[in-house]
């Protein structure tokens, strides 16, 4: 599954480095989402995520605080916050 792009609800996902690559401590996606797409809001109660924006604008609502990330930012999200992508 490694380097092959696949479809995660309506994102295109790439997996770049496998947790397994790691010792379980992180994984490395590359991550296409067209406007206005993200995930529902969830948490993630094991690690922390970290996102590197390349292009574009996102805005990330982060236990209840929205955040603004443009090209060039990295917004670095604790293990347990609960997170949505608008």
């Amino acid at each position: 599954m490694k380097d092959k792009p696949f479809d995660f609800h309506g994102a295109t996902f790439t997996i770049k480095v496998l947790t397994s690559e790691t010792n379980g401590h992180y994984t490395v996606l590359d991550v296409i989402h067209p406007p206005n797409i993200g995930p529902a809001i969830h948490v993630h109660p094991k690690g922390s995520e970290t996102f590197y924006i390349i292009e574009g604008d996102y805005e990330f609502i982060l236990d209840g605080r929205v955040v603004t990330g443009k090209a060039g930012d990295v917004i670095f999200i604790q293990k347990e916050f609960h997170i949505d992508l608008l």
